[in-house]
């Protein structure tokens, strides 16, 4: 083999190997998978026991009944919103997660009780509806305030926990300046239907209602 053989190789050796490196760097800076709009990406391992986290768009649209004088039409559309059980679930533990505050280990319980949070939320959000009516009507002693602290920041912390970042855009014929009534514009939501679903299906009790 002559020595131009030789140097021809070690060329030709030395142009793969820099290819070969070009490769791995690019599959190392390689773009990740966009996160689906309005979550985070799925992991690959979800405990079996979790809610559903299934997305679907919605419309927001003006229903003044949930904001109308708490007659029979309102309180049952109100009560609507909550599944038999209240919320309140019985998961099997079967995978120990040691960050979650309140879960017990496996082997020290089977089952564990636990509210889901949407649910939770409404019975604040009502709470306060009800509060206002009241404290309209003179009943200011109908009125728990220690309960209704507790929902304010609860409902505070929930809505900037999910931050929703939906434009929704000023309108030219609204009376007042920089205002908008958040109506028509969509929405990348949890979808509502499953949860209420899962939750009624995993219910720990049997009550009903709102309260």
């Amino acid at each position: 083999m002559t020595v131009s053989h030789i140097l021809l190789i070690a060329l030709l050796f030395r142009q793969f190997r820099s290819q070969g490196d070009e490769t791995s760097i690019r599959q190392l800076h390689k773009p990740q998978r966009p996160v689906p709009l309005g979550g985070l990406p799925q992991v690959e391992s979800t405990p079996s026991w979790l809610p559903p986290e299934r997305w679907r768009t919605e419309i927001f649209r003006r229903k003044p009944i949930y904001g109308s004088k708490p007659d029979d039409a309102a309180q049952l559309a109100w009560r609507s919103l909550i599944p038999k059980g209240k919320g309140f679930v019985l998961v099997k533990n079967d995978t120990w997660l040691p960050d979650l505050p309140g879960l017990s280990h496996p082997h020290m319980r089977e089952e564990q009780q636990a509210c889901v949070a949407v649910f939770h939320q409404l019975h604040c959000l009502y709470m306060t509806y009800t509060a206002y009516w009241d404290a309209r009507a003179g009943n200011v002693d109908e009125v728990p305030p220690e309960h209704l602290i507790h929902c304010w920041d609860y409902l505070r912390q929930t809505i900037m926990c999910a931050g929703d970042t939906t434009l929704e855009w000023v309108s030219e014929y609204s009376h007042r300046p920089n205002a908008t009534d958040g109506w028509g514009y969509q929405h990348t939501c949890k979808n509502f239907d499953a949860i209420y679903d899962w939750a009624e299906q995993h219910r720990s009790k049997d009550d009903e209602g709102i309260v």
